[in-house]
């Protein structure tokens, strides 16, 4: 199980995810992020410490950000993903997506840049 904590009090409930965010996590990232929508009027998403990413968290991420406007609710990155979770939105080519540009955007990061700026 990919090490997360979820702290359903703040406003938006903040899930921070590290290590390995692969197949073998899904169900329970499901859960997490969808306890997290529930719990407040959105998400915010500490991808710092993820050190390794398959494609299972990329489906996960976007799954999350075209659901959660419908719902009313929001998502915002809290710092910037790092290295593994961008490339793992390079090598699927979804980094500049409309929908991962806008959540990056929000958080004053360039995801079509190499370096974010």
């Amino acid at each position: 199980m990919a090490p997360y904590i979820l702290d359903e009090a703040a406003q938006p409930a903040r899930l921070t995810l590290s290590g390995a965010c692969t197949v073998e996590e899904a169900a329970s990232l499901h859960e997490a992020l969808a306890r997290a929508l529930a719990a407040s009027d959105g998400v915010s998403l500490d991808l710092t410490a993820v050190d390794y990413v398959d494609v299972t968290l990329v489906q996960l991420l976007l799954a999350v950000l075209l659901a959660a406007p419908g719902q009313g609710k929001r998502v915002e990155l809290a710092g910037e993903p790092s290295a593994a979770v961008r490339d793992a939105l390079r090598l699927t080519g979804v980094e500049c997506s409309a929908t991962v540009m806008e959540l990056f955007g929000r958080a004053g990061i360039n995801s079509c840049a190499p370096d974010g700026r």
